[in-house]
């Protein structure tokens, strides 16, 4: 059974072309991350328990794991994305979140700043595409803006 994850609606749109990821290569993801163009050809996802799982490789100065369990309904991201009916949005503080760790000093989260949406438009027992946009703030409140992320993960 397909079970998977990684990234949103607030900024989706702002990507050119909308929340389209069946443009890239099956592994690969892109994003603005403040300003600066970031992507990655090595993003995974699986299933860790109910929860989706997407993650990239060191790439660009940054790494990016997301772990998504509810969707913005609140209801199951497993059994709703088993149910096949995209798009399905995640709310990045109450239904998962992301962490960004750059090569040097602390980590990132979205649940520690004002979070953000992913958004999951596609997905098959070997791939989960879609899009994402957040937020997220160091434990001291450095913070970070992720835009026009686009995902087509890899299973695991």
């Amino acid at each position: 059974m397909l079970g998977i994850l990684l990234l949103w609606t607030i900024g989706c749109g702002d990507k050119e072309g909308g929340c389209d990821a069946s443009t890239l290569s099956a592994g690969s993801a892109e994003a603005t991350i403040d300003g600066g163009a970031w992507a990655d050809d090595a993003v995974t996802w699986s299933w860790a328990g109910a929860s989706l799982q997407i993650s990239s490789e060191a790439s660009g100065g940054w790494l990016m794991s997301v772990a998504a369990n509810l969707d913005i309904n609140g209801d199951d991201l497993e059994t709703a994305v088993a149910a096949g009916e995209f798009p399905i949005e995640v709310d990045l503080l109450d239904g998962g979140f992301v962490l960004l760790y750059p090569d040097e000093g602390g980590s990132y989260a979205s649940n520690k700043a004002s979070g953000g949406t992913l958004t999951i438009t596609a997905a098959d027992d070997s791939t989960v595409q879609g899009c994402f946009d957040f937020e997220a703030a160091t434990a001291e409140g450095e913070t970070v803006t992720v835009d026009a992320g686009l995902f087509n993960a890899s299973v695991l």
